[in-house]
């Protein structure tokens, strides 16, 4: 069995000219190399950058639809079965009109009268209009799946996670319901912030939930002999890029809350025999590193792939190999290694 797999593509800003951004050149090698003896592809989240534009009223995030067009006409080349994960740029609320470009008046609609046998979603749709847009585009591309969570092939275990769970950076909550197609028929106005935390972290828990369950039921009603697993999110259970400016080099660290971190020891605790494997995006660069998490005196170690390669701008590599080694969340010991080959180039992971 062969796969590919990729993350932060389609950037309608980082682009060679208007109509050949880097993605293409990455999808354009793997069809002309790997597509023959590819089963599916993995493309874990950010799938699409509005424009950036900064104007004397600030910065502004536009989206373009040709752009957005292009890059999954693009994915469709493929030919392939695609599976894809949502990162945090999917479900971040954006302005996605030019707020420069002058707007005809609109005429004044009627209330519409709702029966009562009609559902009504309370979330904004212009701010969650990104991942409308994938959802309409994805559905309407015969090899694009966005809703396959587990599956096994060939005694290997697919797992697919919704990371953004697990990103404590980002207000998505009424984006990624959306995604996750649950949305809440409760009135939000009114809420404090506290009760709105409260409302996430009870989403999250229960998602962690549904996942463990998920798992058990397929591997008990599936009679392969597991011998590998690969877990695919977004974001990296802990990795290191650096930001260089004109004055400094800074590290930064991304990381899971401990949620995330619980749920990946605990998944790989229930396979103590077996090779479990992470790859995610998010980190604009490619990195190969080991993760060791220790909990009660028990440690589980796994590699990890970081494959933000697909055509957002790049992240530089950390000048030397990084070792982390301490104690987070009060629970977990978590020593992170990364190995030599980082790398700055576009393309995608062949596994």
């Amino acid at each position: 069995m062969r796969f590919a797999t990729f993350g932060c593509w389609n950037n309608s800003n980082n682009t060679k000219d208007e109509n050949k951004p880097y993605f293409n050149d990455v999808i354009d090698t793997f069809n002309r190399l790997d597509k023959d003896s590819t089963d599916f592809v993995v493309v874990t989240g950010d799938n699409y950058y509005p424009k950036k534009i900064k104007t004397d009223k600030g910065k502004y995030s536009v989206f373009d639809d040709t752009h957005f067009s292009n890059g999954f006409n693009k994915l469709k080349s493929i030919e392939k079965q695609v599976y894809l994960l949502m990162g945090n740029h999917d479900l971040q609320y954006e302005n996605w009109e030019n707020p420069e470009e002058p707007k005809e008046p609109k005429e004044p609609k009627e209330p519409k009268e709702l029966k009562e046998t009609e559902e009504t979603s309370l979330v904004n749709p212009d701010k969650c209009h990104i991942i409308n847009k994938i959802i309409t585009e994805s559905n309407s591309i015969p090899n694009i799946d966005i809703k396959t969570k587990i599956f096994i092939e060939e005694n290997n275990l697919f797992i697919f996670l919704n990371t953004n769970y697990f990103d404590t950076s980002i207000k998505m909550e009424d984006c990624n319901s959306i995604y996750e197609n649950e949305q809440e028929k409760q009135e939000e106005k009114g809420k404090t912030e506290q009760e709105e935390k409260q409302d996430e972290e009870g989403k999250m828990m229960e998602y962690i939930k549904k996942i463990k369950s998920d798992i058990n039921k397929k591997i008990k009603s599936d009679n392969s002999n597991i011998q590998n697993v690969f877990i695919f999110g977004h974001h990296p259970i802990y990795a290191s890029k650096q930001k260089t400016t004109q004055t400094q080099n800074k590290i930064k660290s991304q990381q899971f809350n401990k949620h995330g971190i619980e749920l990946i020891y605990d998944i790989c605790s229930e396979f103590t025999t077996t090779r479990v494997y992470y790859i995610c995006a998010d980190v604009h660069q490619y990195q190969s590193s080991t993760l060791e998490i220790t909990k009660d005196n028990k440690t589980i170690t796994i590699p990890q792939y970081v494959v933000g390669t697909g055509g957002a701008k790049l992240d530089d590599c950390v000048a030397d190999n990084t070792v982390m080694n301490r104690k987070m969340y009060d629970e977990f010991g978590i020593k992170y290694t990364r190995n030599d080959d980082c790398k700055t180039e576009y393309g995608y992971l062949s596994v």
